[in-house]
């Protein structure tokens, strides 16, 4: 059997391609040289192929590395075209902005050198007014009236300041007098008279609240004895009837009643009025006494 492979990358592997003799038969040597010859063919078609694989994904890397490439480059163009549009817009804005401050520092100049003008032409102005002779002298009749006005306010400074001297005086004498009648009205003799004086009023009113009291159970008694009066004269006016309505009623065998004289005695017993109190004048405390004796010694 031929182990020799017809493929066209096998073909003619062998070198010389047989060894027997009659070219019909293949020795070991023969069949290890082919099968070694095969085995790296093979190995050769592995390295090809991964060869192959790697020379494709390095394309791809190259084409997605040069596609990412391709991006930024436009991004980084389109960027740069905003920056440099931005870049000239604030040059367009800061062109503007120095040509306004331009023209505000030239109107500011313009300004300030015709007030500067104005300024020196006010005081030349003033220079021909004061150097000459009538201004001087209008200058000196002005500080004499100031001269006069201000000395006039010291006249009346002064004035015042005597006015307001003498005022104190005055309040200061015042007082002093205050003081002393307030002195002269509190010493000790006004002060014991004061309070002697108290005391004879408050004994006064106690004595006439007691002459009152004293009225009013004499004006209370004589009505009491005045209502008895009457109660025993109607009494007397109406025992006659009671006798005859007791004699009847002994005639006619009855409860015999109490007398007439022992009931009016009863009545006139039952609204006699209290024992009155004694109209002597009631000793004085202690502390009162005392107090009196030693502010007043001699009672009116």
């Amino acid at each position: 059997m031929s182990v020799i492979s017809a493929t066209p990358s096998r073909a003619g592997t062998l070198s010389p391609p047989y060894t027997s003799t009659n070219g019909s038969a293949i020795t070991r040597a023969d069949f290890q040289r082919w099968a070694h010859e095969d085995r790296n063919h093979a190995q050769a078609d592995a390295t090809r192929q991964e060869r192959e694989k790697r020379l494709r994904f390095k394309q791809e890397q190259k084409e997605l590395m040069r596609s990412r490439g391709a991006a930024i480059k436009d991004a980084q163009k389109a960027q740069m075209q905003t920056a440099a549009s931005m870049v000239h817009e604030h040059r367009e804005e800061n062109a503007q902005l120095g040509s306004t401050l331009r023209t505000d520092e030239d109107r500011l100049r313009k300004r300030r050198t015709d007030q500067q003008k104005k300024w020196a032409d006010h005081g030349y102005e003033l220079t021909q007014q004061y150097t000459i002779k009538a201004a001087q002298n209008n200058m000196r009749s002005l500080k004499a009236q100031n001269a006069g006005v201000v000395n006039g306010m010291h006249a009346k400074r002064q004035e015042h300041q005597q006015i307001i001297e003498s005022q104190r005086q005055a309040a200061q004498g015042e007082r002093r007098q205050r003081v002393e009648r307030v002195r002269a009205e509190t010493t000790d003799t006004v002060t014991r008279n004061a309070k002697k004086a108290y005391v004879d009023e408050r004994w006064d009113m106690a004595d006439g609240m007691r002459e009152k009291a004293e009225q009013w159970r004499s004006q209370r008694k004589a009505q009491e004895l005045a209502y008895l009066e009457q109660a025993l004269a109607i009494n007397a006016a109406t025992s006659i009837d009671r006798r005859r309505r007791r004699v009847r009623g002994r005639r006619n065998g009855g409860t015999r009643r109490r007398p007439s004289s022992a009931i009016a005695r009863s009545s006139s017993s039952s609204r006699r009025s209290p024992t009155t109190r004694p109209t002597r004048r009631p000793s004085r405390p202690s502390t009162i006494r005392s107090m009196g004796s030693s502010l007043c010694p001699t009672r009116r």
